[in-house]
């Protein structure tokens, strides 16, 4: 096992689960959610999900240069994201 290997399963084990985001989601805790969701991107900035979220997120509570950043960082990872 190499390191990198050991700290992405540690970050797993202390980052928020994507049921618990969007259960905070349904629920319209913005906040939170939108809090878990920069803790998996600061341990995963490439996680197509997380930022689709954020993004989605962001948009919601009026962020709207967040939103954009969010998506178009997901679009660099994901040139042809429909939903982006």
């Amino acid at each position: 096992m190499n390191n990198k290997y050991i700290s992405n399963k540690l970050s797993n084990i202390f980052s928020p689960n994507y049921e618990e985001i969007l259960v905070k989601l349904t629920e319209c805790e913005y906040d939170k959610a939108l809090e878990d969701l920069t803790k998996l991107l600061r341990n995963d900035p490439k996680n197509e999900i997380a930022l689709r979220y954020r993004g989605e997120i962001n948009y919601l509570m009026k962020k709207y240069n967040e939103s954009i950043n969010d998506l178009n960082n997901l679009l660099k990872i994901k040139p042809n994201d429909a939903w982006a």
